[in-house]
């Protein structure tokens, strides 16, 4: 008895040290996404990050931007249904209050997170959370960037898919994206940044709509999706010497040595399984340009 109240204890002293604030530090969340749309899969690496503040009625939200690529084919193993694209706009108006996070959604606030449930409790429905039924099993005390941050475990839930959550971080598909299953779309949360540096997740991605588009121009990389041979123009001033390519997962699964000098080059990729890859294309001067490829 008096072990199992030491416990209860030490559990309600832990849950109540992680208050954070949750926006500081240049957060950025590195996701990325698979919907079927009209027939097209659409493949997307995106980043929410945080650009300056927006009052509204005396309340001070933080502005989500969130940027990111588009690649879109007709079906896993058919043609490229539309151009690859890539945007960066503003996404959404979030405000902290305490445990509690608000979402702006053009008319009120609407509760995007109450991290301040109890042992027990079912976590409340929310703009993303739509699964009624969970229930709040643990709590774990993990720290980020100096900062105490609560890590909750829920028990088997309605929709199987939504078993924890970090504060402030979000849950294993994304900060926004839905909890429940949706019919048609697949979300994945990859990595979480504090100041530049990689706190959370190997699969990143943070250059997504920024540094796959400086390669894509450089090198004029095509086609994309590919199905046997990617091709690409080395320009004059700059010497490539090798091209790594890792998986959605983030596992390196080939090295290629290049010497093939400046101009048209190519490398075959027929034998790599269909799905999503990072192509990362090293110079002699150390500067290394990443994009992503989907192989069909």
């Amino acid at each position: 008895m008096r072990l199992q109240l030491i416990f209860i204890i030490l559990s309600a002293v832990s849950y109540s040290f992680g208050q954070a604030d949750y926006f500081s530090g240049n957060p950025e969340w590195n996701q990325s996404s698979s919907c079927t749309i009209d027939g097209c899969v659409d493949y997307r690496d995106f980043v929410y990050y945080i650009n300056g503040d927006s009052t509204i009625n005396t309340q001070t939200y933080k502005k989500f931007y969130k940027r990111g690529q588009s690649i879109k084919t007709d079906g896993p193993l058919g043609p490229e249904c539309g151009p690859s694209t890539t945007y960066d706009a503003l996404a959404h108006l979030v405000r902290q209050d305490g445990y509690q996070v608000y979402l702006w959604n053009g008319t009120n606030d609407t509760l995007l997170y109450d991290y301040g449930i109890s042992l027990g409790d079912t976590f409340p429905v929310a703009y993303n959370v739509c699964d009624r039924y969970i229930v709040l099993d643990s709590v774990e005390q993990i720290t980020f960037g100096g900062q105490l941050r609560n890590k909750y475990y829920f028990t088997e839930t309605t929709t199987g898919s939504f078993s924890n959550m970090i504060e402030g971080l979000g849950w294993p598909g994304g900060f926004f994206e839905p909890t429940c299953e949706q019919p048609n779309c697949g979300y994945q949360f990859n990595c979480f940044s504090l100041d530049g540096q990689v706190l959370l997740g190997t699969n990143c991605f943070f250059e997504a709509g920024i540094e796959e588009s400086e390669a894509a121009l450089l090198l004029n990389i095509r086609p994309n999706p590919v199905k046997s041979k990617l091709r690409f123009e080395v320009p004059e001033d700059k010497v490539l010497e090798q091209i790594f390519i890792s998986n959605s997962e983030g596992k390196r699964v080939e090295t290629i040595e290049y010497s093939g000098g400046t101009g048209k080059g190519s490398c075959k990729v027929d034998h790599l399984t269909p799905g999503i890859y990072y192509f990362r294309f090293h110079f002699e001067n150390g500067h290394d340009y990443q994009t992503k490829i989907v192989k069909i």
